[in-house]
């Protein structure tokens, strides 16, 4: 089962390494294919590696917060229509990494809890 959770997260943090990469050192050109290869090596590595020290309610609970977090304040951009993207990407990031935290510490709590 361990070496299932270290692909589930080596498979996560590489997938996702590229794009934040992208997010935070944008300089209006796209990332060149070896930049994007290394990228998603180093990031299927630490997930692999980090994967030991991470147990499974903060790695599901953990994603799922931050996919709530990112995509639920979404509908706002209705409510905001004059409001431009770049000033929310900032606030979006921030609420999917407290999502990211939030969720994968209670998720955590309750399997911890069912398993003793």
């Amino acid at each position: 089962m361990n070496w299932m959770k270290a692909m589930l997260i080596g498979l996560l943090s590489g997938v996702g390494a590229p794009p934040l990469v992208r997010l935070f050192l944008y300089q209006g050109e796209p990332l060149q294919s070896i930049a994007y290869g290394l990228l998603t090596a180093m990031g299927f590595g630490a997930g692999a590696y980090a994967a030991r020290y991470i147990s499974w309610g903060w790695a599901v609970g953990g994603f799922a917060g931050l996919v709530l977090g990112l995509f639920g304040p979404m509908p706002l951009m209705f409510v905001f229509p004059t409001t431009r993207y770049e000033k929310v990407l900032p606030w979006l990031v921030c609420s999917a990494v407290v999502g990211m935290l939030v969720v994968g510490y209670f998720t955590d709590k309750v399997l911890s809890s069912r398993r003793q």
